[in-house]
Formats: structure tokens, C-alpha cells, sequence
């Protein structure tokens, strides 16, 4: 039998990348299978993951293979606050698709950021600010008028824009 060939990792960057999508240490056992001890003794630094654990990882946190190799957690921003308004005991608790949504929407924003960046494009920062206690009906006017979508809306209404 081929004895497994152990890849020296940082164990923070692995820790980070299970509780980066919320995943908890059973549900990654389940989902890697590897043992509770084993992926224990990994997240805490006694022991460094097999090829065939990383790429376990990997799937199963969604990250790339370098990720999991970084010698540190990469800086993400956090997510967004929870918008929910009924009571429940699962605000602020992601789901994994609603984590990957995050994640691809930022790299999106990131790339078009860029894009405009290469073509010498301004990029104008969104600089309104709201209270729940504004009107919905004023903020949204002043909007349509900052970003004359009144003028399209009008146009529309003529026949002159399809």
C-alpha cells in the first residue's frame, strides 16, 4: 500500500475556510470523510492533511487548493448584515448557496472595477444615505432624478425607446 504524502499547511487557513462557509466540524466529517479526530488534529495544527484530504476540503469549502495552501487567511470583507425581519433563530446564519452568491457577486464587482479601471472609465461611488424613518416614495424619486431614469421612463410611455 502507497504510503500518503502529507502537504505542510497552515491549520488557521484550514479552520478558516470551514467556518468561512459555515460549516460545522460534523457536517465537514460527513462531507470530507475524514475522521472527527483527524480533521480536529488538522485544524489545530498536530497534524498535515494528505493530498486526497485537501482535495476533500476543497470541494467540500468550496475553495481552491491554493487557498487552502496560503500561508495565512486571506482578508475578506464580511458578510452583509441580515435583513430578515421575522424572528427566527437562524438570522445571521447563512446558507452555503447564499455564501457562494456572496462571494461570486464580489468578484463580479471586483472584475467590472478593474475592467473600468483598464478602460480609463470613472467609476461614481454610491453616495446616498437613508433612514428607516425617510419616505420609500422621496428616496426613490431622488434616485430616478440622480440617475435620470424619469427621462427613460418618459421615453418608454412615448413609443421611443423599446
Amino acid at each position: 500500500m502507497k504510503e500518503a504524502i502529507h502537504i505542510r499547511v497552515s491549520h488557521t487557513v484550514l479552520l478558516w475556510a470551514r467556518e468561512s462557509m459555515a460549516i460545522t466540524r460534523n457536517k465537514a466529517v460527513e462531507s470530507t470523510g475524514i475522521s472527527a479526530s483527524r480533521l480536529e488534529s488538522l485544524e489545530n495544527g498536530t497534524k498535515q492533511p494528505s493530498l486526497e484530504e485537501l482535495k476533500a476540503m476543497s470541494h467540500t469549502y468550496k475553495r481552491t487548493i491554493a487557498t487552502l495552501l496560503l500561508q495565512s487567511p486571506p482578508q475578506e470583507k464580511p458578510l452583509p448584515k441580515d435583513r430578515r425581519t421575522v424572528n427566527s433563530k437562524d438570522i445571521g446564519k447563512f446558507h452555503e448557496k447564499t455564501i457562494l452568491a456572496v462571494r461570486k457577486a464580489r468578484a463580479l464587482v471586483n472584475s467590472l472595477l478593474e475592467l473600468k479601471s483598464e478602460e480609463g472609465i470613472s467609476v461614481k461611488q454610491f453616495q446616498y444615505k437613508a433612514n428607516l424613518e425617510d419616505s420609500a416614495s422621496n428616496i426613490a424619486a431622488t434616485l430616478r432624478k440622480e440617475w435620470t431614469l424619469n427621462e427613460i421612463s418618459i421615453l418608454k410611455n412615448s413609443g421611443n425607446v423599446e
